[in-house]
């Protein structure tokens, strides 16, 4: 094992350590910025269910769970 002490956060197998600067709870714009696509792309995986997303009002919420369920393949 290296001497890089590991925080719990990296340890947990649901997490990317990518994705380990994001807040849990991630708007359109930080989905853009991970997933390195455009806005258009974000909403079409949002509207498809594809991500899985909490709206309030007209805003999206995105838990930092269901992108990296996303990522990972797997369903929710």
């Amino acid at each position: 094992m290296s001497g890089k002490p590991r925080s719990k956060a990296t340890e947990s197998p649901n997490c990317i350590p990518v994705f380990t600067g994001y807040p849990d709870v991630l708007n359109v714009k930080q989905v853009m910025s991970a997933l390195h696509i455009c806005r258009s792309g974000v909403y079409t995986l949002l509207k498809s269910g594809e991500l899985h997303c909490i709206t309030i009002g007209r805003v999206y919420k995105i838990p930092k769970t269901s992108l990296i369920n996303y990522i990972s393949g797997r369903k929710e």
